[in-house]
């Protein structure tokens, strides 16, 4: 029993110490639990592990709130876990049944029930607490009024909130069993950082997180803290080392456009020719070669080409169809991407509008005279090409 913060460097999901982390828990249990930060996640380490011959099995991957649903399952009670739709509803209820007075400052708007819904899966079991410290103002206090009703409500529709799950699964969960690994799961709420810190006095629990140098770090950093007590020291996952060229590939590199007799290149089995039979085969030709070595237990590549647009839009679908994740990196000018069109757009609405008001000072409206000017114009293409963009 205990817990273990690594600090890793290379932001991988499968990094060194995770794997003998994985192996140790394996070996003594028969199994262990990784959780990952999301649902897409799953399938990709589920594949990476399946290329690892001593973790393709005995390794349960899952999301946070997926591994606490089935433990909920394993030994919760007879209650139904609270989903984060009936929670806005129950509290929409309640607050359209709460009389003026009870509510106070507070309204029944949309805003409200959004803020209710965030602080009720993280509080509501301190909410006697809180109540007791006197410290509140009356807005706060009519908050937790309102909560106290939700609290009854969950009571008799026989629901549970998401930190009542948690410490009922801290009282419940049996003190020895298989560890629980978090790899680059860096979006838990403060109630679950706590449960996994306090489950770690139950159980072996190792938290790893992905901590870049500079200031994107530093909310790693302050996670970890939250996670582990002060005193807690972390240690670092530095990766594996890059493998060194194949002598066959520096040999090729140095002769390919150099052809003569005598300098052929002793084939070692490091370098492999597609001969796809026209241009239109070529991409399905690389995917093809990149699923038998995923399938042979490689896991990365990259793809070099003088024309990267056109290599993506025929390569990242095919890929895509074999399961396999793609990323594609490239510089552009702030122009030619959507989002700094959309920027652009932005700024010309501005401007636009600017010129507008300025003419408006000049205009009486009072006039006899006056008419209203041709409003076809609004709104400015320009800010609705701004607004509806994804940025």
């Amino acid at each position: 029993m205990g817990l273990l913060l690594y600090k890793q460097q290379t932001g991988a999901f499968l990094s060194n110490s995770i794997q003998e982390q994985l192996r140790a828990s394996r070996e003594r249990w028969g199994s262990v639990q990784l959780i990952v930060p999301f649902s897409d996640t799953v399938l990709l380490v589920k594949r990476q592990l399946g290329a690892i011959q001593e973790l393709s099995v005995g390794v349960n991957v899952s999301t946070f709130d997926e591994w606490m649903r089935d433990q909920w399952k394993l030994y919760g009670s007879s209650d139904r876990l609270l989903s984060n739709t009936l929670r806005k509803v129950f509290f929409q209820q309640i607050l359209d049944g709460t009389s003026a007075d009870e509510l106070g400052t507070l309204t029944t708007s949309k805003g409200t029930v959004e803020l209710l819904s965030k602080l009720a899966p993280e509080y509501l079991t301190e909410l006697d607490q809180i109540v007791v410290s006197g410290q509140l103002s009356a807005g706060q206090m009519s908050a937790c009024k309102v909560l106290e009703h939700y609290k009854m409500l969950l009571e008799e529709k026989s629901y549970v909130e998401v930190c009542q799950c948690l410490d009922y699964l801290l009282q419940s969960t049996p003190t020895h069993g298989p560890a629980l690994v978090f790899s680059r799961v860096e979006d838990l709420s403060e109630a679950r950082l706590k449960f996994v810190r306090k489950l770690s006095q139950k159980r072996d629990v190792v938290f790893s997180l992905y901590v870049p140098e500079g200031p994107a770090g530093y909310a790693a950093e302050q996670q970890l803290e939250l996670v582990g007590d002060p005193g807690c020291a972390c240690r670092v996952d530095t990766g594996l080392a890059p493998a060194a060229k194949s002598q066959e590939f520096n040999d090729l590199l140095a002769r390919v456009f150099r052809a003569k007799e005598g300098n052929e290149v002793t084939p070692s089995g490091a370098v492999t020719f597609l001969s796809p039979l026209g241009q239109h085969a070529e991409a399905e030709s690389i995917s093809r070669y990149i699923s038998q070595r995923v399938e042979s237990g490689s896991k990365s590549f990259a793809v070099y080409t003088s024309n990267s647009q056109k290599v993506w839009d025929a390569l990242s679908q095919k890929l895509a169809a074999k399961g396999i994740a793609a990323h594609y990196k490239r510089s552009v000018r702030i122009q030619d991407s959507l989002a700094g069109r959309a920027f652009a757009s932005l700024i010309d609405a501005y401007v636009t509008l600017s010129e507008r008001a300025e003419l408006e000072k000049n205009i009486d409206y009072q006039a006899s005279d006056h008419q209203m000017g041709d409003m076809s114009w609004w709104p400015p293409r320009t800010l609705t090409d701004y607004l509806i963009s994804p940025i």
